[in-house]
């Protein structure tokens, strides 16, 4: 009778212990498998754009509608730099490229963060893009966020906002998102956030978030619900 006592206590305790094993493991699979949720921190301050100078000391190089202009600050200078004119005066933001590539500069009018906005883009190098997000205010192009990585606009969580998907790096490419959280644009690294030191590409045919390990594709998709990444 002992031994089967002893026996039948050794079983519950096994049984028990195979239990909390599984529980364990399908919460673990739930936090770090199946969802993972994003933690957006504050985006970094713009604090050297706005630099006043007179619209005669710089050389124009290319001008986008009555606002915006790209120019050098002198004739054998290849560097461009972003700014807005008025009255003969440019209010600058900073460098936008290269004059090679001044061809491939972009301005589009965006529906961005459920706000309407203007992203002027420029190009320094085969893997170096300068992006300037812009909101009117009171009639003047104000600076929202300025983005040094090739930035795409999508609607992640299909909600019918778009957010900013911008990759940087390579070869070893990093994926940031930003979006409106209440009334500040917040950011997101989601390499850090699913913990791998691999590339991570946005497919924006498919809206789904891919990154290769040991020669396994592992995808994922923002969820529609929350701020969080949802393992397909």
């Amino acid at each position: 009778m002992k031994n089967w006592r002893t026996m039948s206590i050794c079983l519950l305790t096994l049984f028990l212990t195979i239990l909390m094993g599984c529980s364990f493991s399908q919460e673990s699979g739930e936090a770090t498998g199946s969802s993972i949720i994003l933690e957006f921190s504050e985006t970094e301050t713009i604090t050297d754009a706005g630099v006043q100078l007179a619209y005669d000391d710089v050389h124009e190089v290319k001008k986008f509608d009555n606002s915006f202009m790209v120019y050098k600050k002198t004739t054998t200078d290849s560097h461009l730099y972003l700014g807005s004119v008025r009255d003969k005066q440019l209010t600058e933001y900073g460098f936008v490229g290269e004059e090679t590539y001044i061809q491939d500069f972009t301005k589009n009018e965006e529906s961005l963060f459920g706000r309407p906005m203007t992203l002027l883009t420029g190009i320094c190098g085969a893997n170096c893009v300068e992006n300037y997000l812009f909101e009117q205010v009171d009639g003047q192009p104000q600076l929202i966020l300025r983005l040094s990585g090739h930035v795409l606009v999508a609607d992640l969580n299909e909600d019918g906002e778009k957010e900013v998907v911008m990759m940087q790096g390579s070869p070893q490419i990093e994926i940031h998102v930003y979006k409106r959280i209440g009334d500040q644009i917040m950011k997101v690294n989601l390499n850090e956030e699913i913990g791998t030191t691999n590339s991570v590409t946005y497919n924006s045919q498919t809206n789904v978030f891919e990154m290769i390990i040991n020669n396994e594709t592992k995808q994922y998709r923002y969820a529609t619900d929350s701020d969080s990444l949802i393992s397909l």
